[in-house]
């Protein structure tokens, strides 16, 4: 019951796949922040560059989890794939360009989660912190994050859920 507690604590349906939800499963285990899925990055300017599995913008940090199937969506000749790979480095890139870091782990590192903790570690406390100029904004509602209502509706029905956990004794 307990453990099925901690899974309704990480519920968040902005997350796209089940690799995605794996993950913050595991990055809870290991005491890791839970990030913010999918939030849309845009330049200064505000051009879109990329919408991030994870972010934690305290940190510029960006967590992405890389299953297969990002890569097949569009078919499977060896075509279909080498542009999925170029706009994936190209995405990435633009994000770099604006300060901010990446975390990568695929599908078994998500499972186990050492992997995952250790990458996460050297790049918080490992590399000198960049200037990031990105302006990030909630891929639900386009909201500055700090204005997001998912994300503050997420929070206090986290906190109230946390709240009733305590109450009950098992």
């Amino acid at each position: 019951m307990a453990r099925s507690n901690d899974v309704l604590l990480l519920a968040d349906g902005r997350r796209e796949n089940w690799l995605e939800s794996a993950s913050a499963w595991s990055m809870a285990g290991w005491g890791l922040p839970t990030g913010i899925p999918q939030v849309n990055v845009l330049t200064p300017d505000g051009e879109f560059v990329g919408r991030p599995d994870l972010l934690w913008p305290e940190l510029g940090l960006v967590g992405e989890a890389d299953g297969i199937q990002k890569y097949l969506l569009r078919g499977t000749d060896e075509e279909s794939v080498r542009q999925a790979l170029h706009r994936e480095r190209a995405r990435e890139e633009g994000l770099t360009r604006l300060g901010l870091e990446f975390v990568r782990w695929g599908p078994h590192e998500a499972i186990e989660g050492s992997l995952i903790h250790s990458r996460f570690q050297s790049r918080v406390f490992g590399l000198p912190r960049r200037t990031v100029t990105a302006v990030f904004r909630c891929s639900c509602c386009n909201h500055p994050l700090d204005e997001c209502l998912v994300e503050a509706e997420l929070a206090a029905w986290r906190r109230q859920l946390a709240k009733e956990f305590e109450r009950k004794v098992w």
